[in-house]
């Protein structure tokens, strides 16, 4: 009987509309044990146990475990998504999903509409066998967000990933864990992650490097880089978005950039932009912004990475993009792979044509882990 329960507690996905499981203190550990139990619909998830869990909610065939880590520079927010084909492959993988530089928080990897499964990251990752764990960075999401917003930069997203990753992978029996990031952000952190000893892999969609498009202007203006350098947390103008999006679902594009915009309020460490006005650059108006040095080095990857360029990317770089891909792991042994998809926008994840595993952009993101 208790485990008929469990069954139907997982599959009361859409109908049931997900359901909370209450909760008090529990350990980390005691916590995700029990949050898989009631993923694989074990005896040991019993009616107790429910009551057992804090932040622990059933929907959609997964199982969402909120988590508030502590760390040195304030909790870390995340969420991890547990499925049985996840948890029941013999060799389980941890993928951890870096936000973009202008996202508040890692959100917009989880926006649910019916419907549109496809354009759910962390569904998808949990339904092709891979746990996803969504971080907020310190600055972003339900994180801490210190006062001084200036000094959040990159190595510090990074500090914030691994901080959750690192306990959460070691607790579902993982050696080592995957990065995925998107954007200039996301491809400086899976820098910084791909040095280390315990990431097996990278995906780097979107990815920024030295060179920015005509589009990535505002970034360089001196205007706005006196004004981001003056105020700790910059607010998100949810009409500067749609230009990274192409031809997309109107549903879609209002739940990704209304999940860009994140929780209240709605604000983002403005460290991300001094960190890249802190680097010399020049100007070719045949090729857009050039940075001397790129914000953090490719040459020391350890981890096997993909970069999926869109082309042409306005914002982005093509050239600046291979150059990384040229360079990456010289030192660290890392090998890098390049693919480039025609026609599609800068958040190339929410294009129509990449609804689903079976699209162009998760074909190639799948398969690269698969064979990682």
């Amino acid at each position: 009987m208790k485990k008929l329960f469990m069954v139907v507690a997982l599959l009361c996905l859409g109908a049931c509309g997900g359901n909370q499981i209450g909760i008090s203190e529990t350990s980390l550990e005691e916590q995700i044990h029990q949050a898989e139990a009631v993923a694989l619909g074990g005896e040991s998830a019993d009616a107790k146990n429910l009551g057992l869990l804090d932040g622990v909610s059933v929907g959609d065939g997964m199982v969402k475990v909120s988590l508030n880590i502590p760390t040195s520079q304030g909790a870390v927010a995340a969420r991890l998504y547990l499925s049985a084909e996840c948890l029941l492959k013999q060799d389980r993988r941890l993928v951890a999903l870096v936000q973009g530089s202008l996202a508040n928080g890692g959100g917009y990897y989880e926006i649910s509409i019916p419907g549109r499964e496809g354009f759910n990251a962390a569904r998808l990752f949990a339904k092709a066998g891979y746990c996803p764990l969504v971080v907020d960075g310190l600055g972003t999401g339900s994180s801490f967000h210190p006062e001084v917003g200036q000094g959040v930069d990159s190595n510090d997203t990074a500090f914030s990933v691994a901080a959750v990753a690192r306990p959460v992978a070691t607790i579902l029996g993982i050696p080592k864990w995957d990065v995925y990031g998107e954007t200039g952000l996301g491809n400086n952190v899976a820098l910084v992650l791909a040095r280390r000893h315990d990431v097996r892999s990278v995906v780097i969609s979107t990815p920024f490097y030295r060179i920015f498009g005509l589009a990535s202007g505002m970034l360089f203006d001196p205007g706005f880089r006196a004004f981001v350098a003056s105020i700790p947390y910059l607010p998100s103008d949810p009409a500067a978005f749609p230009p990274f999006f192409g031809p997309t679902y109107p549903d879609v594009l209002a739940a990704a950039i209304d999940s860009i915009v994140g929780p209240p309020p709605g604000a983002i460490p403005t460290g991300v932009f001094l960190e890249l006005a802190a680097i010399p650059f020049s100007f070719d108006p045949a090729i857009g912004f050039t940075l001397e040095a790129p914000i953090q080095a490719a040459e020391p990857a350890r981890a096997d990475a993909l970069f999926i360029q869109g082309s042409p990317d306005p914002a982005g770089s093509e050239a600046g993009t291979a150059e990384q891909v040229a360079v990456y792991g010289a030192t660290g042994g890392g090998e890098a792979e390049l693919v480039t998809l025609t026609g599609v926008s800068h958040l190339m994840r929410f294009d129509i044509s990449n609804d689903g595993p079976a699209s162009p952009f998760w074909s190639a993101t799948l398969d690269f882990l698969s064979d990682h």
